[in-house]
């Protein structure tokens, strides 16, 4: 791989890292709340403020950006060998 494409992959690996990082934080915070409401109360909630996802679809997209995560910091390490 030249030099050109070795430094855009890095860049586009770390910025997809960082942007699933704060991603994960956001699902993070709203499944702990999720959690001090109780799910059917927090299932309430979503649908007074109009979000079109339920309990079980925030869980599903919170588990796919941790996986996300994960294997964005393995390729990081696997192609640049830095520390997630």
């Amino acid at each position: 791989m030249n030099l050109f494409g070795s430094k855009v992959l890095k860049t586009a690996l770390i910025l997809l890292h960082r942007v699933s990082a704060v991603i994960m934080l956001i699902y993070g915070g709203i499944g702990i709340l999720a959690e001090l409401l109780n799910p059917p109360v927090f299932e309430n909630l979503l649908v007074k403020l109009h979000v079109s996802l339920n309990y079980d679809e925030l869980w599903i997209i919170g588990w796919i950006n941790l996986a996300f995560f994960i294997v964005t910091g393995l390729a990081k390490k696997y192609f640049f060998g830095e520390q997630m």
